[in-house]
């Protein structure tokens, strides 16, 4: 279970160690929960939260993506060390296996239903247990 307080307390104890680089990150999703409960108008609860989580490990990938076509492979293993930080506060993934039971069960479910309403139905499943990349390789292996 992810909250606000566990990352805080994860923050205070990152500063206690002197752990720049996770206080760095740490401090950069507080402040992306911040935003997102001024937009909302209220707290976060968990289910709010992985989101949140889910969008700065997007950014995260896609910083290591330019950084190493860039050629910049120092900036890119840093990005990677960022990464695995915001990894930890997802749930625990799913397997591959589980991942096509899921989807199997949706498909059989939703008879000729298009990928992208699949990829709908499919995410409220696995909420922040499988990213995105992964349920829509998954989708189009078995269509």
């Amino acid at each position: 279970m992810v909250s606000k307080d566990k990352i805080e307390s994860d923050l205070k104890e990152a500063l206690k160690r002197r752990e720049s680089e996770r206080v760095s990150v740490l401090r950069l999703l507080l402040s992306a929960l911040h935003n997102q409960e001024i937009d909302k108008g209220g707290t976060l609860d968990e289910q709010e939260i992985i989101p949140v989580v889910e969008g700065e490990i997007k950014k995260r990938r896609e910083a290591i993506e330019g950084y190493r076509s860039g050629g910049r492979e120092e900036s890119a293993i840093s990005e990677e060390h960022e990464l695995k930080i915001l990894e930890s506060y997802l749930p625990p993934q799913l397997t591959d296996e589980e991942l096509e039971d899921i989807v199997k069960r949706v498909i059989g479910e939703n008879p000729g239903l298009p990928a992208g309403p699949l990829m709908g139905k499919v995410k409220e499943q696995v909420k922040g247990k499988a990213e995105s990349r992964r349920v829509i390789e998954t989708i189009k292996k078995l269509l």
